[in-house]
C-alpha cells in the first residue's frame, strides 16, 4: 500500500509539474515617450490537459514597484493582441504579463522625456524567463549558453546566517541536479547549471526546510531557428529557413533606440484553443451582509449581467462556504454590470469583488540590470513674428521662414462626448452635435428619428420617405461608426443612445460625398440602469484592442500576425532595427535582429 502510495504521488507531481503554462510579450519597442501607445503580441502556450486560462493581465509598475494601471486581454488560440497607453511621466517602468495559471513575463519600459533616455534592460544575452516572489524571496532563472543561472535575494531579516535553500533540477521526470544555496539576508546568491545536451522542459524546485517554496519552468530549445533578411532596393524580405508552420510578429524601430528582449518560453507544441473552454472573463464575487456584518453563506441568490445592449438573464445560484460566487463566460469589453438580490428574503448586502488571477508583485532587484544613456538633442526653435510684407520672419537673424497656414474649426460643443465615443475619421469637426442623455432635451420623445426631426434643422422625414435628406442633400446613416440603413435606427429609443453629430464637410474621400449622421450608441457608466429591485454593481471587462495603424517616433512597422516562412515589407529607407519573434508548431523558437540600411558598414 505504502509503494501505491508513493508511486501515484510521483507520478501525481509529474503530471502537475508538465502541465505549466508559459506566456511571453513581444512588444513593438521598450523605449518610448511619454503618453506613447505601446503595442504587444502575447504568445501563450502549454502542455495541459485542461488548459482554461484565456484573460491575460498586463500591468504596468514603477520602477518602486507601485501598481500604474492593470489591463485585461482576451486570448484566443494562444495569441493575444492589444495596445497599452503609456504614462506620461518619463521614467523607468515593469511591464508584468501574466494569466492565472503561467509565470511572469516581465520587462523593462523607459518612458523618456526629448533630450535623454536612460535605459534599464537586463544583462545583454540573457533571457530572463521566470520571476517569482514567494515569501520573500526573490528569484531569478535564466538560460544561456548551455547554462542554467539561478539567482537569489531574501529580504532583510528573512534568514539567518545558516540558512541553506536547495535548488533540484528535474528533466523528464528525472532529477538532473541538486544544489544548495547558502543564504544570507540582503545579498544575493548565484548558481550555475550546466545543462549540455539537453533540450525541452526543466522544472526547477526551490525547497527551505524540506518544503517546496518556488517553482519555475524553463524550456531549452533544440536548436537555435535560422533567419535572413534580404534588402533590395525598396522592399526587405525576412526568410525563415525551416519548413514548420510559423507563427510570430515582427518590429521595425529607429536603430538608435536601445531593444532588449526576454526569450520566448514555453512548454510544448501541443496547445488547447482557449476559446474552445468558453471560459473568457471570470469574475468572483464576496457577499456580506451590512447591518449584521457577516458573510451570506450556502445562501441563494439570483445574479444577471448586463453588457452593452445585452443582457444576461438572471440565474439562482448559491454562495459558498466563503460567500463567494464565480460567474465564467463572460466575454466583453469595456463595462458591465452585475445585478444582485437574495434568493429566498430580504436582505441588505454588500459586495466585494475578488479577482484571483491578480497576484502579487514586489519590484525587481536593482542589482541585476544596467542602465544606459542616450543623449538626445533638441531642436532649438527660434522665436518668430510677422513682418510688415506679411511673412514670418526670424527676430534675431532676420531671415525669412517659410509661411505658417492657419486653420481653423467649429467649437464642439460636446467635445467631451467627442471624445469619448468617436474614434478616427469620425472625430472630424462637427456643427451640429447633440447630447443624447440630455433629459430635458429628449422629454417626451421616444425614437431618434423624432429628435432629429425636432432639432435638427433642415432634416427632413415622413413616414413616406424612405430615405431622409438634410438640406435637400443625401444622407449617410452611421451607428456606432458601422454604416447602417435608416429604416434598421429610426425606431431606435432615444434611452439607449448617448450622442448624435453631423458631418456635412467631410471631404477626405471626395467632394460628392453624402452628410454623415453619426449616431453612437450608450456605453459604459452612460448605460442607464433599469428599473428593477436588484442592486447593481460595475465590473471592468477587457481592454478593446485598436489596429496599428501609422509610425511613431520610434517604431516604422508593427506587424503582429505572421503565418508565412517568406515575408515582405517596405524599406523604411533609414538604419533601422528589425525584430522577429515567435514560435512554430514545432514549439521551436525563433529570436531575429537585425540592423539594415546601416551606411557605417
Amino acid at each position: 500500500m505504502r509503494k501505491i502510495v508513493i508511486v501515484s504521488l510521483l507520478l501525481w507531481s509529474r503530471l502537475a509539474l508538465s502541465q505549466t503554462e508559459s506566456i511571453h510579450l513581444h512588444l513593438d519597442k521598450q523605449v518610448a515617450y511619454a503618453s506613447d501607445t505601446l503595442w504587444f503580441k502575447s504568445y501563450v502556450v502549454s502542455n495541459a490537459v485542461n488548459v482554461v486560462n484565456s484573460t491575460l493581465y498586463a500591468e504596468l509598475y514603477t520602477d518602486a514597484g507601485k501598481l500604474v494601471f492593470r489591463k485585461l486581454f482576451p486570448i484566443i488560440r494562444n495569441n493575444s493582441l492589444g495596445q497599452l497607453v503609456l504614462p506620461n511621466m518619463p521614467g523607468l517602468y515593469w511591464l508584468r504579463s501574466y494569466t492565472k495559471g503561467s509565470l511572469d513575463d516581465i520587462q523593462s519600459i523607459t518612458v523618456a522625456d526629448s533630450e535623454k533616455i536612460v535605459v534599464r534592460s537586463f544583462p545583454k544575452d540573457s533571457g530572463v524567463v521566470a520571476m517569482t516572489d514567494s515569501l520573500h524571496l526573490t528569484i531569478i532563472s535564466k538560460y544561456e549558453d548551455n547554462i542554467i543561472r539561478c539567482s537569489l535575494f531574501p529580504d532583510t531579516g528573512l534568514f539567518d546566517r545558516d540558512s541553506t535553500l536547495y535548488l533540484t533540477a528535474i528533466h523528464m521526470g528525472d532529477t538532473i541536479a541538486r544544489q544548495p544555496f547558502f543564504l544570507k539576508s540582503g545579498h544575493w546568491r548565484v548558481l550555475n547549471l550546466p545543462i549540455d545536451s539537453l533540450h525541452g522542459n526543466i522544472s526547477l524546485l526551490y525547497s527551505y526546510r524540506q518544503q517546496l517554496w518556488a517553482k519555475h519552468e524553463l524550456f531549452i530549445p533544440s536548436k537555435p531557428v535560422s533567419a535572413e533578411i534580404q534588402n533590395r532596393l525598396d522592399t526587405c524580405s525576412l526568410i525563415i529557413n525551416d519548413t514548420s508552420r510559423w507563427n510570430y510578429s515582427l518590429t521595425v524601430i529607429d536603430a538608435a533606440t536601445p531593444y532588449n528582449s526576454t526569450t520566448i518560453i514555453h512548454a510544448v507544441s501541443e496547445k488547447k484553443n482557449p476559446e474552445d473552454s468558453l471560459d473568457y472573463l471570470s469574475f468572483q464575487t464576496t457577499f456580506r451582509s451590512i447591518k449584521k456584518k457577516k458573510l451570506y453563506t450556502n445562501m441563494p441568490i439570483i445574479v444577471g449581467v448586463q453588457k452593452g445592449n445585452t443582457t444576461i438573464p438572471p440565474e439562482l445560484m448559491s454562495t459558498d462556504t466563503a460567500g463567494r460566487v464565480n460567474m465564467k463566460g463572460i466575454y466583453f469589453f469595456d463595462t458591465a454590470y452585475v445585478y444582485y438580490i437574495p434568493g429566498n428574503e430580504k436582505k441588505d448586502l454588500d459586495v466585494q469583488v475578488v479577482d484571483r488571477g491578480v497576484r502579487k508583485f514586489s519590484g525587481v532587484n536593482q542589482t541585476e540590470y544596467r542602465t544606459d544613456t542616450i543623449q538626445q538633442t533638441r531642436p532649438i526653435q527660434a522665436p518668430v513674428i510677422a513682418s510688415p510684407t506679411g511673412k514670418i520672419r526670424d527676430e534675431d537673424s532676420s531671415v525669412y521662414l517659410q509661411g505658417v497656414t492657419v486653420t481653423t474649426s467649429w467649437q464642439n460643443k460636446n467635445k467631451w462626448l467627442d471624445k469619448k465615443y468617436t474614434t478616427n475619421e469620425f472625430t472630424w469637426p462637427s456643427h451640429f452635435n447633440f447630447n443624447l442623455m440630455d433629459k430635458d432635451a429628449t422629454k417626451d420623445i421616444y425614437s431618434i428619428s423624432d429628435y432629429l426631426k425636432r432639432n435638427l434643422m433642415g432634416f427632413e422625414y415622413d413616414a413616406g420617405n424612405v430615405q431622409p435628406e438634410y438640406h435637400g442633400k443625401a444622407v449617410s446613416f452611421f451607428l456606432d461608426e458601422q454604416p447602417v440603413g435608416w429604416s434598421n435606427i429610426k425606431f431606435l429609443p432615444i434611452k439607449e443612445l448617448a450622442y448624435a453629430k453631423v458631418i456635412e464637410d467631410y471631404n477626405r474621400y471626395g467632394k460628392n460625398d453624402p452628410i454623415r449622421i453619426c449616431i453612437y450608441r450608450r456605453k459604459g457608466d452612460d448605460i442607464q440602469e433599469k428599473e428593477t429591485n436588484m442592486k447593481k454593481m460595475m465590473i471592468t471587462g477587457y481592454t478593446r484592442p485598436l489596429n496599428w495603424t501609422q509610425p511613431d517616433r520610434i517604431t516604422y512597422l508593427w506587424v503582429p500576425y505572421i503565418h508565412t516562412n517568406t515575408f515582405s515589407f517596405k524599406n523604411p529607407g533609414k538604419k533601422c532595427r528589425v525584430i522577429v519573434e515567435g514560435i512554430s508548431d514545432k514549439g521551436d523558437v525563433i529570436q531575429f535582429q537585425k540592423v539594415i540600411n546601416d551606411d557605417s558598414k
